[in-house]
């Protein structure tokens, strides 16, 4: 039988869940626009859809037939993010005011779990968990807080499962041996289930986790404790090793564009904003984060001076206190030092549950120094002062529960005062227009069917010869989208299943940016490190990468008569122009010249080879090579299927990235080609396939390979002789 502390634990905020849940999904129901908004929560929608339909529910990561060259999947698996899979697995759909509900319970079970954690009583638990959960996510149209909840909700999983793992690793004590390998065997299914749900966004909650575990360990009673909490964590670590899942995370940090062109990417993280929420009223014209921070941490010190709690919530207290200084005030010099990689205030949001309860205790504290005084004032002797004022109301019922329902409106009463900040920037869906009838009725991709090309868009730097990046494309795009219904770029594409060679991931590849920054874009314009712009229109180049049509604001009569033409409000139009020869997987190229580095590439596509009959290679391929008869290439889920006949040796070259993480299926040999792309070298016959999964076991490891093979040959290390760079 559990004893009373641990069922008060487990039951005591069920009545509060479901009030919360009641109150939340009626909110959302009139609000859900703000849910899923902008260009990153417009994304997550389309690829909600999108992995349910191509991947399928399961833990490896495929194709995206939308984005860039056939690279992996964006590196969030939705089709198994509890709230998705949940409502996908009762209905087939994924119902937006249930989901913002779902994601805001999970917050308020962080947040309960956390206060426990650091030894907060009841009612700052229950304050805190009810603030947090109302504001991580958008109840109102006014936000208070300048936070990526509402946009990626599935971060809130990885919190929750950080703090159960935490949760878990405290109750092994050294004496029950089943009691505490059932413990470890829940955090290893935690940390792994996490890694592959998330890959990104455990190494954002990681640094945390890694402080979290150690205070845990230190605060161990004896050494026999201390020796079991050892062992579990070092077996969770080798279960995420064994299964691929921490090299899965690894690889996909490593293998990014950072890595390689850190110098030479736009420093647009230099605003304190990007730090932490406390530095946020600047920009976002509201003080609440630096409140609600500053405020945390006057929690804790009360927390720590007032004594009382035991030894791991002092550590786990200690741990989170020095971790938010460190954020603050670290990642203010880290922004402001040229930083170009994850922003400091996404390591914040593992503590946002910390910061409900600890300002909760903060709250709660000046209420009792308040009445303190007021007893003073009313000349109540201190021995009678906590007897009559304090403790009869502590004593009254529901005390908690009426505090929760205060913060609850004095929430919504502050939000509500708050003018709405924006219309949510990418109204949905898009719309067709005369230029996306055309797309979709000859490039749009289902399962199961041949790929007919993709489109790149040219639009938006026409007027900035001076250089152009993301931000500005992006203002652009939202113009278009507000005059057209549609950006004709990215979500206005994928939304209609027409692949595009815009990719907006954390985890392109650097071969694919290093191809398109040095031949496809301008040398004054300047790169992002999660989307790479390509401004300058090469007919060559983008047949080579399966670019059938181009979408432009600029004209171009060397590409003959448009296929489409939509004029625009603010005068001007775009054009749809065609490329005939594109590269469908058909190309087989009977040339091949070898290399040993990627400066040697450099040179050889600079000078302007006939990519559709010769292509580079970084290893041998005996010819002679003969011309190949190809069917179309079919694309189905995580793999493409491929066949075609020749004479001889046969050299395919694909519009595929090539990738340590594809397997071949057939009677042939994977290499890479043209730096960036796979090719199939085969004899007489080739029927088989390629698959893409990067997941459990030993998939996981494959990206660390790809990263091995560009330090290579030299991606990133060598000058740059096409000149691209100013």
């Amino acid at each position: 039988m559990q004893p009373p502390r641990t069922k008060e634990f487990f039951w005591s905020p069920l009545p509060h869940i479901v009030v919360l849940g009641v109150t939340l999904f009626f909110l959302f129901l009139g609000n859900e626009r703000f849910f899923l908004a902008d260009l990153d929560g417009v994304h997550m929608r389309v690829l909600v859809r999108e992995q349910f339909e191509w991947q399928g529910i399961g833990f490896g990561l495929g194709f995206t037939p939308f984005q860039g060259v056939f690279n992996a999947v964006f590196p969030f698996n939705l089709t198994i993010v509890p709230v998705f899979l949940l409502q996908h697995l009762l209905s087939g759909d994924v119902h937006l005011p249930l989901s913002a509900t779902l994601f805001s319970l999970e917050m308020f079970a962080a947040a309960w779990i956390a206060g426990g954690l650091v030894g907060a009583d009841r009612p700052a638990r229950i304050i805190g968990s009810w603030a947090v959960a109302i504001v991580c996510l958008p109840v109102l149209s006014g936000h208070p807080f300048m936070a990526s909840f509402d946009r990626v909700p599935f971060y809130i999983d990885l919190i929750l499962y950080l703090f159960v793992s935490l949760l878990l690793l405290k109750g092994i004590r050294g004496q029950s041996w089943a009691s505490d390998a059932a413990r470890a065997l829940g955090c290893a299914a935690l940390l792994n289930y996490a890694a592959f749900e998330n890959p990104l966004a455990v190494m954002i909650v990681g640094p945390a986790a890694l402080f979290f575990v150690i205070a845990i360990i230190a605060a161990a009673a004896d050494r026999r404790e201390r020796l079991a909490k050892s062992a579990a964590a070092a077996a969770v670590a080798v279960s995420g090793i064994a299964s691929g899942a921490l090299p899965n995370v690894l690889g996909g940090t490593l293998f990014t564009v950072p890595t390689f062109f850190a110098d030479e990417l736009l420093h647009s993280q230099a605003m304190p904003l990007h730090a932490s929420i406390a530095y946020q009223a600047a920009t976002f014209g509201s003080h609440l984060g630096m409140i609600a921070v500053g405020g945390s941490v006057i929690g804790g010190l009360v927390l720590l001076r007032r004594g009382g709690i035991g030894r791991y919530e002092r550590q786990l207290l200690l741990a989170h206190l020095i971790l938010v200084c460190a954020i603050v005030g670290g990642g203010y010099l880290l922004v402001r030092s040229g930083w170009v990689g994850p922003q400091t205030r996404y390591f914040e949001l593992v503590h946002w549950p910390l910061y409900g309860v600890l300002f909760a205790v903060a709250a709660i504290a000046a209420i009792r120094f308040a009445a303190r005084q007021a007893a003073r004032l009313l000349l109540v002797t201190r021995a009678h002062r906590a007897a009559l004022i304090w403790g009869p109301v502590t004593r009254l019922p529901w005390f908690a529960e009426s505090l929760a329902l205060g913060a609850l409106i004095t929430c919504l009463a502050v939000w509500g005062g708050i003018p709405a900040s924006r219309q949510p920037g990418f109204p949905f869906p898009p719309r067709h227009t005369a230029i996306t009838n055309v797309l979709a009725a000859e490039t749009a991709l289902s399962p199961g069917q041949a790929f007919r090309g993709s489109t790149a868009t040219l639009t938006g730097f026409g007027d900035k010869p001076g250089g152009a990046s993301w931000s500005e494309l992006h203002y652009n795009d939202h113009l278009l989208l507000h005059a057209t219904g549609n950006d004709h770029r990215t979500m206005g594409l994928w939304y209609f299943g027409i692949p595009t060679l815009t990719e907006y991931s954390h985890h392109s590849t650097p071969q694919l940016y290093f191809l398109l920054d040095r031949f496809l874009t301008r040398p004054q314009d300047r790169q992002l490190r999660n989307i790479t712009i390509y401004t300058r229109l090469a007919p060559r180049i983008m047949r080579l990468l399966g670019i059938r049509y181009v979408i432009s604001d600029q004209p171009h009569p060397e590409l003959g008569t448009p296929r489409a033409r939509l004029p625009l409000p603010q005068g001007g139009e775009l054009t749809l122009h065609e490329l005939e020869g594109a590269n469908l997987g058909s190309w087989a190229a009977t040339r091949v010249v070898t290399g040993a580095d990627v400066d040697a590439f450099t040179r050889w596509m600079a000078s302007h080879p006939d990519l559709e009959r010769e292509a580079f290679a970084f290893e041998a391929i005996e010819g002679p090579l003969a011309p190949a008869r190809v069917s179309p290439m079919v694309v189905d889920g995580k793999e493409i299927r491929i066949a075609a006949e020749s004479d001889g040796t046969s050299l395919l070259v694909l519009p595929v990235q090539y990738s340590h993480c594809l397997t071949l299926r057939g009677p042939g040999r994977l290499v890479r080609i043209d730096l960036a792309l796979a090719g199939i070298v085969f004899s007489t016959k080739f029927e088989g396939s390629l698959r893409l999964d990067r997941g459990p076991l030993g998939a996981g490891w494959c990206r660390l390979a790809d990263l091995r093979e560009m330090k290579r040959l030299g991606l990133g290390q060598t000058g740059d002789p096409a000149g691209r760079r100013p």
